[in-house]
């Protein structure tokens, strides 16, 4: 994943290193980068025939989205992932696109506790739904995907309490 971004390097590298199979296989190639803060905040956006992904780094803590080909690179890394600008977090949408939960207490507290590396792990689910994540990303408009996401967070509303 070649880039001019050189604030966001390191990022690149370990998104390269977890998503590079998944990236390589589907054809994504960089479209565009922005990094603020000495790489603290990055947005990475590659795009491919079967839609577009977008790697965020805020502070430490990395995610990714899937997006349209029309998706604009978000002006800040502080995307809510229910179609903040196109975008969708990946696994909230994952988990409407199931029709359940896919995260659950247990695997969090390994999240938390270190045990699992959760950008990783997002890498795997990324790379096991990715086709099935795309159709459905392109089988409803930006406002029925809007509804479905905020219902699945009211859905979850104390979940974790």
């Amino acid at each position: 994943m070649p880039t001019n971004c050189n604030e966001c390097q390191s990022f690149i590298d370990e998104t390269e290193r977890l998503f590079g199979p998944i990236l390589e296989r589907n054809g994504f190639t960089l479209t565009e980068c922005d990094g603020e803060r000495e790489g603290h905040e990055c947005r990475v956006m590659v795009s491919a025939k079967i839609g577009w992904l977008l790697f965020v780094l805020q502070d430490g803590a990395a995610g990714s989205y899937l997006g349209r080909s029309d998706c604009p690179l978000p002006r800040s890394v502080l995307i809510h992932g229910t179609g903040d600008y196109g975008w969708y977090e990946t696994l909230s949408f994952a988990e409407v696109e199931a029709g359940r939960a896919l995260m659950s207490r247990q695997l969090m507290a390994k999240f938390v506790d270190g045990h699992i590396y959760d950008y990783e792990w997002e890498a795997g689910l990324l790379a096991e739904r990715i086709d099935r994540l795309f159709r459905f990303l392109n089988s409803y408009d930006q406002e029925q995907l809007q509804s479905l996401m905020l219902d699945r967070i009211r859905k979850n509303e104390g979940r974790w309490d």
